[in-house]
């Protein structure tokens, strides 16, 4: 234990050393990942302090908040003599709970990470005094305990227990939780209703815990509960209800860190969904976190996805519908093949201006048209027959190479396996590509002008409201939408062929955010035909594109499956990007290992993008290969960045 700001004690010579109440603490200061011991005061007349307590203390001179970590009692015979820890300056915030304290130490052993993060995940962005459960909630929830404990069973309004999702959801959360593939028009709201019914039949005091991976889910999740005869906490507004006894607290990935009472299960809607990730250090995911937490607390753990990634089914497939069904509740999806268009015809197939005109003219619904070019390369195609560069190893894009030097041929390179080929057609032979790539901006003018009616632009970065009839724009415009006549895909090759070994699997899972919006063949009234998804592509036989028109995922994974097994990827290996200063010394240490035991042996240290560019790949057979090595060799003085399942790759 380190002691901070030590001081000498006036008691006199061979008197009895008093007890000292001392407490573990982790200053709340970015790049300080030490415990310190402070003292409460004698004369402490303050709130009781806990475990998950944010206190205030001195370190170094500043006035800093600290998370109590620990209650370490009388640690007068572990000091030197005449020598006690300072005290504490004061009491700030109820924080966290021993239960969530317990949470992020094991998440940061997991992600081999400092603490800090985890700690503020959960800490509410406002002060809470012991006395801010007012009486009115208190009052609330002590009728809710009665009611439960009157009527755990009770059926609410809109409950249909025999609905084939509700009976899904049931027998998956008696097995012990699971991963399940509801399509994406059923009832997720049906779902978390018998999944809460569950959880209070088997114990009428716990507390579902569901995740949704948008901030506006959690308002309309729960006011559809509310409705049910529910009593909600919706966070992060209203984290100190979440402790009180309500039936469900609903929130996006940081309310896994949420001081839950009696926690009952974990639902993760969406699991899929990319704002489950943290995109800073460590980069931590809500599922594997939600993982975690559900073993600790012996609560199932129910994992809900359209488009179930390998790395919840690695070697089964998940529960879910029967297949006529599931299908019913996929959008119809419509492909526009442009191999044998005319290159010069541009990026819009030529039937596509009619289907928006009709769509438009025929529906209150808005048009929503996607063409994401953040992070996307360039694409080329043949100008004389259409047909797309891609390399012949491994189907990826292929893009244009800069010349070695004056008078030498142009290549093509492409950016998964670093093949390249002289910038010729594959199929036909011929030497003159045309490049397909076209802006957002470029394309709302182009197409308003193409339909004729008033066109607004959506990006990740529009913070305003857009009112036109047809929205254009990145895929921001999926989530800023809730309902569309029709969904246009303008460049859809530009997703399928990313260069990241995850690409087919996102590429699915924009098609179903896609068909929420369009709704799906069984809602599909007779005259509302152009209720639909429309995909423009010259890949028409792509096994996401195959799966998605048959509504049927388990057809990609088991491709993926296969493919992944055969070159070692996730999840059939654990993954890591080490990047940053001291990136080449952790690799040097890794490479130091002992070679005895055998898993260090199988751990494999490749430079990434050139020993130049100071990045390497971490491979090992599984993540507890991975975080067991990085452990032993890990430490505070080396800077440097780890990001376990990179997305890059």
């Amino acid at each position: 234990m380190i002691c901070a700001g030590r001081s000498v004690s006036n008691a006199p010579v061979g008197a009895p050393a008093p007890p000292i109440r001392a407490i573990s603490v982790l200053p709340d200061v970015t790049g300080i990942d030490r415990r310190f011991t402070y003292l409460i005061p004698e004369d402490y007349e303050g709130p009781a302090i806990e475990v998950g307590d944010l206190v205030r203390v001195n370190l170094a001179g500043r006035r800093v908040r600290a998370w109590v970590l620990a209650r370490e009692g009388d640690l007068s015979a572990e000091l030197p003599d005449g020598v006690l820890a300072k005290p504490i300056l004061g009491f700030v915030s109820r924080a966290l709970s021993q239960e969530i304290v317990d949470l992020a130490e094991a998440c940061a052993r997991y992600y081999v990470s400092r603490l800090r993060p985890f700690l503020g995940a959960g800490t509410p962005d406002r002060n809470v005094r012991p006395g801010d459960l007012s009486a009115a909630q208190a009052k609330r929830a002590a009728a809710i305990r009665a009611r439960r404990e009157v009527s755990a069973g009770e059926r609410h309004p809109g409950y249909r227990a025999g609905d084939p999702v509700a009976l899904l959801a049931r027998r998956l959360f008696d097995e012990g939780g699971g991963v399940i593939e509801l399509p994406p028009n059923a009832a997720r709201l049906l779902l978390v209703e018998s999944l809460l019914e569950a959880v209070m039949t088997r114990e009428p005091s716990a507390t579902l815990l569901v995740l949704v991976p948008e901030h506006r889910d959690v308002a309309i999740l729960a006011k559809h509960l509310v409705e049910l005869g529910r009593s909600c906490a919706a966070l992060p507004e209203e984290h100190v209800l979440a402790a009180s006894g309500v039936d469900v607290v609903i929130g996006t990935r940081t309310a896994l860190f949420a001081p839950i009472e009696h926690l009952g299960g974990i639902v993760v809607l969406d699991a899929h969904a990319e704002s489950y990730r943290d995109e800073r250090a460590p980069n931590w995911s809500a599922p594997t976190v939600a993982r975690l937490r559900a073993v600790a607390a012996r609560v199932p753990l129910i994992l809900v996805s359209p488009c179930v990634p390998l790395v919840f089914s690695r070697d089964s497939e998940p529960a879910k519908l029967e297949t006529a069904l599931a299908r019913a509740y996929w959008p119809v999806i419509e492909t526009l093949d442009r191999r044998g268009d005319d290159p010069r015809s541009g990026l819009y197939a030529t039937e596509l201006g009619e289907m928006i005109r009709e769509a438009l003219a025929r529906d209150d619904r808005r048009v929503a048209v996607i063409l994401n070019r953040t992070g996307r390369l360039r694409l080329l195609a043949c100008h004389f027959c259409g047909e797309i560069a891609r390399c012949e190893h491994c189907g990826g894009a292929m893009h244009q190479r800069e010349r070695a030097g004056s008078g030498a041929a142009n290549l093509l390179h492409c950016v998964s396996c670093n093949a390249e080929r002289p910038e010729l057609c594959a199929i036909c032979g011929r030497a003159r590509l045309r490049s397909l790539r076209v802006g957002a901006t470029r394309a709302a003018e182009e197409l308003g002008a193409i339909v004729g009616v008033e066109t607004g632009l959506v990006t990740g970065a529009t913070i305003d409201e857009v009112a036109a009839p047809l929205i254009v724009g990145t895929e921001a415009v999926l989530h800023r939408l809730r309902a569309a006549s029709l969904v246009v895909f303008l460049d859809f090759d530009q997703h399928l062929l990313a260069a990241r070994f995850g690409a087919a699997e996102e590429s699915l899972a924009l098609l179903c955010t896609a068909g929420r919006l369009v709704g799906g063949r069984a809602t599909r009234r007779a005259d509302h035909p152009w209720r639909r998804v429309v995909v423009q592509t010259r890949l028409p036989e792509h096994e996401v594109l195959l799966a998605a028109r048959a509504g049927d995922p388990s057809q990609l994974r088991a491709g993926e499956r296969a493919l992944r097994r055969e070159l070692s990827l996730p999840p059939f290996s654990a993954l890591a990007l080490a990047s940053g200063g001291d990136a080449t010394e952790l690799a040097r240490r890794l490479g130091a290992l002992p070679s005895s035991p055998s898993e260090h042996r199988r751990l494999e240290v490749v430079p990434f993008g050139g020993v130049a560019a100071g990045r390497y790949l971490l491979r090992a057979p599984d993540h507890e290969v991975l975080a067991s090595s990085l452990r032993l060799v890990h430490s505070r003085e080396l800077n440097l960045r780890l990001e376990f399942d990179p997305r890059a790759l």
